[in-house]
C-alpha cells in the first residue's frame, strides 16, 4: 500500500480531513528538502562548494593580482556582496557553503590588498579596523550562525595581534576587559535584545567566548612577548575573581535563592585560587559557571576544554622538583574534595540549586 492510498481510505473512514491531509503532504515535503539530509551528504555537499569557490576566487584573485593589485579590492567587495544575496535568495544547503566559502575569500582579497597597499606597521591596524566594520555591517545582512562567528572571531584576532606589535603590549589587557564585557552582558544580562540572549545573537558570545580564550592563551604561552612585564597577569587575576564573584552573585539571584554560608566559602576559595592561579584557570571556571547555570553544553565544553591546558601551565612552571610538585597535586586535590564535600553539606544536600554552584566553585 502507498502513502497515498494510506491517506485516501483514512479520509474515506472519517479519520482525516482535507486540511490535516495537507498538512500531513507538507510535513513530508520538508522532510525531503536539503536542510534534512544525511550528515554526510551535507558533508559531501559543502566539501564540493568550498572546492569550487576555492578554485573559482583563485582565479579571480590571480587575474587581479596580476593585472591591477586594485582589482583584488574590487574583486573581494563584489564577491562579499553577491555572497551576502545568495545567502538570502537561496536556502540550498550547496549555495549556503558556496556563499560561505565566497564571503571568506572575498575578505580575503581585502586583506591581502591592504597588506599589499600599506606598510607592516599601518597595515595590522587597517586590518583589524576593516574585519570589524566588515563584521558590524555583514552581522544583520549575512544570517548564517558559521559566517557570524567567524567574522567576529576575526576582529577580536586582527585586534589581537595589533595590540600585540605595539611597543606597549599590556594593552591587550584593554581587549581582555571588552570581551569579558560582552560575554557578561550577552549571557548574564539583558543582551542587545533587552530580554536576554537571543539566537542571533549567541554566535557574537560564542566568538567573545572563543577569542577570550586566545587572548589569554597569548599572554600565557608566549613569553617572548612582553605582556606579563611588571604586572604577572595581576589585572586578569583580578578582573576575573571579580567576575566570578559577580557570577555567584548572579547565579542566586536568577535562582531564587538567598546567600549562604556556602556561597561565602565559595568566594573565599575564589579569591585565594585567584591569588595563586594563573588567569585561564579561573577563564576556564567562569565560562563552565555561566554554561551550567543556562544549561548551555557549548559553554561547558569550552571551559572543560582549556581548564587542564592552563592547569598544566600552572604545574608546569613552578620553580619545584618533580617530587614536590607531585605532593602539591595531591594535596590541592584532597582540599578541594574536601571543599565541595563540606559545601555540600553547608547547602542543604542536592536538593537545593545553589548547591551546585557552590560544588562548581569549589572543583
Amino acid at each position: 500500500m502507498t502513502l497515498s492510498t494510506l491517506l485516501q481510505r483514512l479520509k474515506y473512514d472519517g479519520h482525516l480531513d482535507d486540511s490535516s491531509a495537507s498538512r500531513i503532504w507538507t510535513w513530508i515535503a520538508d522532510q525531503k528538502s536539503p536542510s534534512n539530509y544525511p550528515w554526510f551528504i551535507k558533508a559531501a555537499i559543502a566539501f564540493g562548494a568550498w572546492v569550487a569557490a576555492i578554485c573559482f576566487l583563485s582565479f579571480l584573485g590571480a587575474i587581479s593580482f596580476f593585472a591591477v593589485k586594485t582589482g583584488l579590492l574590487v574583486v573581494g567587495i563584489i564577491t562579499i556582496i553577491c555572497a551576502t544575496g545568495i545567502r538570502w535568495l537561496m536556502k540550498f544547503e550547496f549555495t549556503n557553503q558556496l556563499a560561505l566559502a565566497s564571503s571568506l575569500a572575498g575578505h580575503c582579497l581585502i586583506f591581502i590588498w591592504m597588506i599589499d597597499h600599506f606598510n607592516w606597521s599601518h597595515s595590522i591596524f587597517a586590518l583589524a579596523i576593516t574585519s570589524a566594520v566588515l563584521c558590524v555591517v555583514l552581522y544583520p545582512l549575512y544570517r548564517d550562525v558559521v559566517h557570524r562567528f567567524l567574522s567576529c572571531f576575526l576582529s577580536q584576532l586582527m585586534f589581537l595581534i595589533w595590540l600585540g606589535s605595539l611597543d606597549r603590549p599590556n594593552t591587550i589587557y584593554a581587549l581582555i576587559g571588552v570581551q569579558t564585557l560582552l560575554i557578561l552582558f550577552l549571557f548574564t544580562g539583558r543582551s542587545f535584545t533587552g530580554r536576554g540572549l537571543s539566537t542571533a545573537e549567541r554566535p557574537l558570545g560564542y566568538a567573545s567566548a572563543v577569542g577570550l580564550m586566545v587572548s589569554i592563551g597569548v599572554t600565557t604561552f608566549l613569553p617572548e612577548l612582553p605582556v606579563r612585564g611588571t604586572f604577572m597577569f595581576l589585572p586578569a587575576k583580578i578582573l576575573f575573581t571579580a567576575v566570578l564573584i559577580y557570577l555567584y552573585v548572579w547565579a542566586t539571584r536568577r535562582e531564587g535563592r538567598k546567600w549562604n554560608l556556602a556561597m561565602t566559602t565559595a568566594v573565599v576559595i575564589t579569591i585565594a585560587l585567584g591569588i595563586m592561579a594563573t588567569p585561564g584557570i579561573l577563564v576556564a571556571i567562569v565560562l563552565m559557571v555561566i554554561g551550567y547555570e543556562r544549561e548551555d553544553h557549548l559553554m561547558i565544553g569550552l571551559g572543560i576544554a582549556i581548564f587542564p591546558i592552563f592547569i598544566w601551565f600552572y604545574y608546569y612552571n613552578l620553580n619545584l622538583n618533580f617530587m614536590t610538585k607531585s605532593f602539591i597535586l595531591m594535596g590541592s586535590g584532597a582540599i578541594l574534595l574536601a571543599a565541595r564535600l563540606y559545601m555540600g553539606r553547608l547547602s542543604g544536600g542536592s536538593a537545593h540549586p545553589e548547591s551546585a554552584v557552590a560544588q562548581g566553585a569549589g572543583q
